[in-house]
């Protein structure tokens, strides 16, 4: 792998950073060495900090306040973007207020949508116990109410009767087709790799033939989402993320530079390979590790107290001579005069 590593030096050239949270600043429910202070100290300089995470479960209240306790001082539930946040805002513009949806996801995402948009959520009926054959009457009974799109998200319960529920649906061309998580895999407890919601999406897709407007990263609607909520420089933006098929092509499809750190879901090898391979979109600009940032900033931060207390006795050293000369020369060459 022969990428640049980012420096403590480059902190001064961007004005805005983005940061995945999960593999990035948190890893197996452990807080990522020295992340905390690199984030804080990039709040202290006064730049635009922002979380963009994958995962639509996230509370973005609970999500602050749990990072507060890792040590991350400044967040606040605004500055956290999910993908939830996205497709409530494309609802939102697209008059999908008390409409029926099909949601493949958790009770607090159904909840969610049903108290801030009056949704009607389908797909939480109480099914037949799980057999050996496929029932066809499970199926039929889920599709008695018609929906207005199918909503995708990561379930761990999820079922050949919702794949076939959601196939029937989505034979209608009218049904839209959405997804929130885009993730196919993530980084569980002792390095086992977990499916995301992007792996159902993917059957989904292959199944029906039907591709779904993806609310995460690296989507074009999360990229809408993020340009007209908040005033970025391209030129001067970061992210860094752990995956370099959603958070790094996220990055690159936008202009931002991208940083890939090698605490989460990808690694070094990974990195040569979307290199082998010429997968441009997927090919970080840096690679970063926060102990090795944060280091550098503690020497510049020293190298730099140390040129100010130098200026400072050069200064009070021309002013005592200023001074004596004022004090002691001065009144000398009067006298004689």
């Amino acid at each position: 792998m022969i990428l640049p590593v980012f420096s403590a030096a480059l902190v001064l050239v961007y004005e805005t950073y983005i940061f995945d949270i999960d593999g990035v600043l948190i890893s197996n429910n452990a807080v990522v060495k020295n992340s905390p202070e690199f984030v804080n100290y990039l709040y202290r300089q006064g730049k635009n900090v922002f979380f963009v995470t994958n995962n639509a479960q996230v509370n973005t209240f609970y999500k602050a306040e749990e990072l507060f306790k890792y040590g991350f001082y400044f967040i606040t539930p605004r500055h956290i973007i999910t993908p939830l946040d996205v497709l409530i805002n494309y609802f939102k513009i697209h008059n999908y207020t008390n409409s029926t949806i099909y949601l493949v996801s958790t009770r607090n995402i159904k909840e969610t949508l049903e108290s801030k948009l009056a949704i009607k959520v389908l797909g939480f009926e109480a099914h037949a116990p799980l057999q050996e054959h496929f029932d066809y009457q499970d199926v039929i009974t889920s599709m008695k109410s018609k929906p207005s799109a199918v909503v995708i998200d990561e379930k761990p319960a999820f079922t050949m009767q919702q794949l076939a529920t959601i196939i029937n649906f989505l034979r209608d061309p009218e049904v839209k087709f959405f997804a929130l998580g885009t993730d196919m895999v993530w980084k569980g407890p002792n390095d086992i790799l977990c499916p995301g919601g992007g792996a159902i999406k993917s059957v989904v897709e292959i199944v029906t033939g039907r591709t779904a407007t993806s609310f995460g990263k690296p989507s074009i609607s999360l990229s809408d989402y993020i340009h007209s909520t908040m005033l970025i420089d391209v030129n001067r933006t970061i992210m860094f993320g752990d995956n370099l098929f959603t958070d790094i092509e996220f990055a690159n499809s936008n202009g931002f530079d991208a940083c890939l750190m090698l605490t989460g879901v990808h690694s070094a090898t990974d990195v040569d390979m979307v290199i082998r391979k010429k997968m441009y979109i997927n090919i970080p600009r840096f690679v970063g590790n926060f102990s090795d940032i944060i280091k550098e900033l503690s020497n510049m931060i020293s190298a730099h107290r140390f040129e100010i207390f130098a200026v400072t006795m050069m200064m009070c050293s021309f002013m005592y001579q200023c001074i004596m000369y004022i004090v002691v020369v001065l009144p000398k060459h009067n006298y004689l005069c």
